[in-house]
């Protein structure tokens, strides 16, 4: 069979659907985009779950390459001040944040610089789950999973 699949051409479809709804340069039409060339990648399996699992790994693909990009940050800036009664304080905050993030990306799930933000701003779970798209769940492990590296780097109970 040298056309494309029935299940493929939908995906396809359903994907060029939605890019053709996002501002062009969004992260969404972005993410649309890649999704578009994967459904079309005859190499990927064509399956029941085909249109799910472009999506996903779109939206990975785009983390992966924001977190390797050199102007990456993995958090709002608004979290590096307002730590401390004194210059010092904040500077200390800021250089431990700083030493966080890079060990969080350096070592855990790819996910997990996500989570940080939320963190860090005490969001409940569900607000983080909604926000970055990822079940409860997963934010729960991730969010473990940085508690115990921030234990382990500056010395304390988590």
């Amino acid at each position: 069979m040298n056309g494309i699949s029935q299940s493929r051409e939908g995906a396809a479809l359903r994907v060029y659907e939605g890019l053709r709804r996002f501002e062009p340069g969004s992260d969404e039409y972005e993410t649309a985009e890649k999704a578009l060339a994967l459904v079309l990648n005859k190499k990927r399996r064509d399956d029941a779950f085909l249109l799910r699992n472009v999506l996903r790994d779109a939206r990975r693909v785009r983390v992966r390459a924001a977190q390797r990009h050199p102007d990456f940050v993995p958090f709002d800036e608004e979290l590096h001040t307002d730590h401390g009664d004194t210059p010092e304080d904040e500077l200390a905050a800021g250089e431990m944040l700083t030493e966080l993030a890079q060990a969080v990306t350096r070592d855990l799930p790819s996910d997990a610089i996500q989570c940080l933000p939320g963190l860090l701003r005490e969001e409940t779970v569900d607000e983080s789950s909604r926000a970055l798209g990822l079940p409860a769940r997963r934010v729960k492990y991730l969010r473990r999973l940085i508690r115990a590296m921030a234990a382990t780097l500056f010395e304390f109970d988590a």
